[in-house]
C-alpha cells in the first residue's frame, strides 16, 4: 500500500540558514531525510543542490553532505580517536601521520573530548558520543550538514 507522506513540499534554504523538521512517529521525517540525502528516490519530483538535481553529479553531492543520524556512527570499543581515524579512511580522506594525527586530536579538543581520547567510546555520555560524531565534521568540513 502506497502512503503519501509529502506533497507540494518546495523550500529553499541559503548558506547558514536551518530547517527543523518535526512531527509524530510515522509522519515521514526520517524519509524526507533520507529522500534530501539520496539515499531514497521520491515518487515524484527532484531535490536541487546548488542549482541542479541530486541525481546529476551524485559524487559531488556526496562530497558536499554529511549526515549524521540520531543513532551516531561510534563504535563503543574504539577510542574516540580511534573512531575519527576509522571515519577518515572511510571517506578516503588521509588519516595517518603526523599532520593528521594532528587535527584529529585537534578536533576532540575542539568538541571537549581531550580528557577522553583513550577511553572506550561506550563509556562515553550519550552527550559526549554525539559530540563524538559531529567532530569529523571539523577534520573534513561539508558544505550540508543533515
Amino acid at each position: 500500500m502506497l502512503r503519501t507522506l509529502v506533497q507540494g513540499l518546495d523550500f529553499e534554504l541559503g548558506r547558514g540558514e536551518l530547517l527543523l523538521i518535526r512531527g509524530p512517529n510515522g509522519a515521514g521525517k526520517t524519509t524526507l531525510l533520507r529522500t534530501l540525502c539520496g539515499l531514497r528516490l521520491p515518487a515524484g519530483g527532484e531535490v536541487h543542490w546548488q542549482g541542479a538535481d541530486i541525481r546529476a553529479n551524485p559524487a559531488e553531492f556526496a562530497t558536499a553532505l554529511a549526515y549524521v543520524g540520531h543513532a551516531s556512527a561510534v563504535k563503543g570499543d574504539l577510542t574516540p580517536l580511534e573512531n575519527l581515524r576509522f571515519l577518515a579512511a572511510i571517506a578516503g580522506a588521509e588519516s595517518t601521520g603526523t599532520a593528521a594525527e594532528s587535527a584529529l586530536e585537534e578536533a576532540l579538543r575542539e568538541v571537549g573530548l581531550a580528557r577522553q581520547i583513550d577511553l572506550p567510546s561506550r563509556r562515553l555520555s550519550l552527550g559526549q558520543r554525539r559530540r563524538l560524531a559531529l567532530a569529523p565534521l571539523l577534520v573534513h568540513p561539508r558544505t550540508l550538514w543533515v
